[in-house]
């Protein structure tokens, strides 16, 4: 008898747990909050997600369209982050099984040069605060509640519906003030606006991505004689080449390294904007020694 009694119990929680589950999913993915939902989640779980030493040296700020903003203890550290950046935003997005972080930018250094990239690039941000939500009606308000009938925890449906009428509110301010969708996607973005900032930071990658392939070929390239075959600023230019130093410099950093002198001449050419015939062997080991010996690796 106490078995079918407990069998029972178990059954009704079953049934109360997996409606629940299923019913936020459904809700999240219709209003589109479930981003806002999974960004709290990796600011409460970051020691799990990077592990102790990484949290005792950094901590996230805040996600917002993509980016992931960290406050990093030294500059050291921002450098070291800089060149795991990858592998610490596959740990974010593998954590919550959702493609949430793009890019991460720090506190330290390399956030310092990208402050007016990021302002530029969160206009729709700044916009959107700027904007006054309005007043849903009383369908739209009853459509949402309906959306959230299944919820038994009375708590958590009053705190979802508050979420969603304050989402559905703001996007329905932001289409009297004439934002429209984004051609690649539904997010709404404001008036002469293409894309959203997530679509814009895809395509500004794509093209860094181009611009960094055509820098390898030639890395003593100045910004003046890149600019004939890309349309592109001074800063840009800065910005993309420090990048790609850096993601050179984390392969000569790894511990299976393979001296490969064309790829060193690469990487002083970078550094010192001379051209592949005024080097000789000599002085690409003595730059690429003090570079070890600056960011860390010890020779054996």
């Amino acid at each position: 008898m106490s078995d079918d009694i407990n069998n029972k119990s178990k059954k009704n929680l079953d049934n109360h747990e997996f409606p629940l589950e299923d019913v936020i999913k459904k809700v999240f993915k219709k209003y589109g909050i479930k981003k806002k939902y999974n960004a709290n989640v990796v600011l409460v779980s970051w020691d799990k997600i990077v592990g102790s030493q990484i949290s005792e040296n950094c901590f996230p700020v805040s996600i917002d369209k993509g980016i992931l903003k960290l406050k990093v203890k030294n500059s050291a550290w921002s450098h070291h982050l800089m060149m795991m950046k990858k592998e610490v935003i596959q740990k974010i997005n593998s954590y919550i099984n959702e493609n949430l972080v793009k890019d991460i930018f720090f506190s330290a250094g390399y956030y310092g040069e990208k402050k007016k990239y990021l302002i530029e690039d969160n206009i729709d941000n700044i916009l959107e605060n700027t904007i006054q939500p309005i007043v849903l009606n009383n369908s739209e308000i009853e459509e949402i509640k309906k959306s959230t009938k299944k919820l038994k925890d009375k708590k958590i449906k009053s705190k979802l519906d508050y979420i969603i009428i304050k989402q559905k509110a703001l996007e329905k301010a932001k289409e009297a003030n004439g934002w429209s969708k984004c051609l690649l996607c539904d997010t709404l973005v404001a008036p002469e606006s293409k894309y959203c900032f997530n679509c814009n930071l895809n395509l500004n990658q794509n093209r860094s991505g181009k611009i960094e392939e055509f820098l390898i070929r030639k890395p003593y390239f100045s910004y003046k004689d890149l600019n004939r075959y890309f349309e592109l600023s001074e800063e840009e230019y800065n910005i993309i080449k420090k990048s790609l130093f850096f993601k050179l410099l984390r392969i000569l950093l790894t511990e299976d390294y393979k001296s490969d002198k064309e790829f060193e001449a690469i990487i002083v050419m970078l550094v010192s904007k001379n051209k592949v015939e005024d080097l000789n062997e000599k002085q690409i080991s003595e730059v690429i020694d003090k570079l070890k010996k600056k960011f860390g690796k010890k020779e054996e």
